[in-house]
C-alpha cells in the first residue's frame, strides 16, 4: 500500500512532512509518492534546509515526521483538495520558493487591482458634474412626451462604480438615487409590485443603488429606496444599528410605500444585510410576509458570516472603533448581529429559512470575502415558499466581481430583472468583470 506525503501545520517554524497510510514498505512508498504542497498562509518564518528533505527522500527514510525548513520560510496549512498545488516528491527549496513567489505575485495583482479600482473611482467621481449633488432643475417637455430615460451616472464597473457613488454621497449621505422615491408613482399592470431597495451594512441608499434604481425606473417600475439603521443622524455609513430595530424601520417604510401606491404587496431587492437577515427578520417577526411578494438578495448575509475566519477579530476592532467613533456613526451592533452563531441569527432561523407565500431569490458570488462561506447565503425553502439560489459564476464564469461590486454588475442587473419579471426573463449577456472585490 503506497503512502502519501502531505504538508501539515507544525508547532515549529516551518512545515513538516508526515507519512500517511504507513505499512511495512515504508521506504518504497515514500520514494514513489508525490508530495502535495498546499499554498502558504498568514506568516513567514525562518530559514530551512531544503537538502534535508532531499536527503531523507533519497535515502528512503520513513520517519513519522520530517521537519523541513526552506531558505525563504513559510507556514503551510491543508486546504480543500481543489486548492492544493502538487509538486514532485523531490521538490527542492528552489522549487518551493517558486511556488511561494507565485502566491506573492497573485496577492500583488489583487492588491493592485483594488488600488486601480479606488483610483478609477476617484477619477470617475471627479467627472460627475458638481450639479448632481444639487436639486435638479426640471426641464419643460412637450405635452404627452415620454419622460427622458434616467442615466446611470456611475456605470457598471463593479467596485469602481460603487466607490465612486460612495464618494459622491459624502456631501449628502441621505440623498436618494436617481429614479427612486417618487411617491406619486402608481404601479402598472405589467409591474404591479413597487420595488423597495434595501442597502447593506456601512452603505447608504445612494451609493448602493445609483445604478439599479434608474435602471428599474426606466423599465417601468415604481422604485423606492430607504436609508435605515443609523446610530447617528445623517451618517455616511448606515445600516449599523441593531437588526431588529432596522427591520422595524423597514416595516414602517413598506407601509408608507403601500399607502402611497395603493399596492397590497411590494418586492424587496436588497444587498448584504439588506438582502439577508434584516428583511428576513421583518418577514418573520414584523408581519412582512403578508406584505411582500418577493425578496431578491444580492450577496445576502443570510446565516451570518465568518469573514474568512476573522470575524471575532473584526468584532473586537469594531468594539474599539465603535466606542471611539460613536459620535461619527461608527458604532455597529449590526455587525455583531451578522456574526455567525449570534443570538439574532439563532432566533431568526430557529424555525427554518423562509416564510409561507414569499418567493426568495439569492444572487451569490463565489468571490465574496465579506459573507463567508458564500454557501451560507443560500436558503432552503420551507412550506409554501419558493427559493431560487443562483451562483453568479454558474451563469457567467468570467464574472469575478465580489461583495461590493455586485450592485454595479451588469450581469447581476439582468438576474434581478429576471427575478422580478420571470415571465419576460432574458438570457444574461455576460460582461467580463475582472475585479474580485
Amino acid at each position: 500500500m503506497g503512502g502519501r506525503l502531505v504538508c501539515s501545520v507544525d508547532g515549529g517554524d516551518g512545515p513538516s512532512l508526515s507519512s500517511a497510510d504507513r505499512t511495512g514498505e515504508h521506504s518504497t512508498a515514500v520514494s514513489r509518492t508525490p508530495v502535495r504542497w498546499v499554498r502558504p498562509v498568514l506568516r513567514l518564518s525562518s530559514s530551512v534546509n531544503g537538502s534535508a528533505v532531499r536527503t531523507a527522500l533519497s535515502e528512503r527514510q520513513p520517519p513519522a515526521r520530517l521537519t523541513a525548513r526552506t531558505p525563504y520560510g513559510c507556514t503551510w496549512r491543508a486546504l480543500r483538495e481543489g486548492d492544493a498545488v502538487a509538486v514532485e516528491a523531490g521538490a527542492t527549496s528552489t522549487q518551493l520558493m517558486t511556488r511561494h513567489q507565485e502566491v506573492r505575485t497573485t496577492m500583488r495583482r489583487v492588491l493592485k487591482a483594488a488600488g486601480v479600482a479606488l483610483a478609477a473611482a476617484a477619477c470617475l467621481t471627479a467627472a460627475v458634474p458638481a450639479a448632481s449633488a444639487a436639486t435638479p432643475v426640471p426641464r419643460l417637455a412637450a405635452a404627452g412626451a415620454p419622460p427622458a430615460p434616467l442615466a446611470n451616472t456611475f456605470g457598471g464597473l463593479g467596485v469602481v462604480s460603487f466607490s465612486a457613488a460612495l464618494l459622491a454621497s459624502v456631501p449628502d449621505p441621505d440623498r436618494s438615487p436617481a429614479g427612486a422615491n417618487d411617491f406619486s408613482c402608481k404601479p402598472s399592470a405589467a409591474h404591479p409590485y413597487p420595488v423597495v431597495l434595501v442597502h447593506g451594512t456601512f452603505e447608504n441608499a445612494f451609493d448602493n443603488w445609483s445604478a439599479l434604481a434608474p435602471l428599474l425606473k426606466n423599465r417601468g417600475y415604481c422604485v423606492f429606496a430607504l436609508n435605515y439603521g443609523e446610530v447617528k443622524p445623517h451618517a455616511l455609513l448606515k445600516a449599523t444599528g441593531p437588526v431588529p430595530a432596522s427591520a422595524a424601520q423597514l416595516a414602517a417604510y413598506v407601509d408608507k410605500v403601500r399607502a402611497a401606491t395603493g399596492a397590497k404587496k411590494v418586492d424587496l431587492v436588497g444587498h448584504s444585510q439588506g438582502g439577508g437577515l434584516m428583511p428576513q427578520w421583518y418577514l418573520r417577526f414584523d408581519g412582512g410576509a403578508a406584505k411582500v411578494h418577493q425578496l431578491v438578495g444580492i450577496n445576502p448575509s443570510s446565516h451570518g458570516t465568518t469573514a474568512i475566519g476573522t470575524i471575532h477579530l473584526l468584532d473586537a476592532v469594531l468594539d474599539v472603533a465603535g466606542h471611539a467613533g460613536k459620535p461619527f456613526g461608527l458604532d455597529s451592533p449590526a455587525a455583531k448581529d451578522q456574526t455567525i452563531g449570534s443570538p439574532v441569527l439563532q432566533q431568526l432561523y430557529a424555525k427554518g429559512d423562509t416564510e409561507r407565500g414569499v418567493t426568495y431569490t439569492n444572487i451569490v458570488t463565489r468571490t465574496d470575502i465579506v459573507v463567508t462561506p458564500y454557501t451560507n447565503q443560500f436558503l432552503t425553502a420551507g412550506p409554501g415558499a419558493s427559493v431560487h439560489n443562483i451562483l453568479l459564476q454558474n451563469v457567467c464564469p468570467l464574472d469575478l466581481s465580489g461583495h461590493l461590486g455586485n450592485p454595479y454588475d451588469p450581469n447581476v442587473y439582468q438576474l434581478v430583472l429576471n427575478a422580478l419579471d420571470p415571465a419576460h426573463s432574458k438570457p444574461v449577456r455576460c460582461a467580463l468583470m475582472p475585479i474580485p472585490v
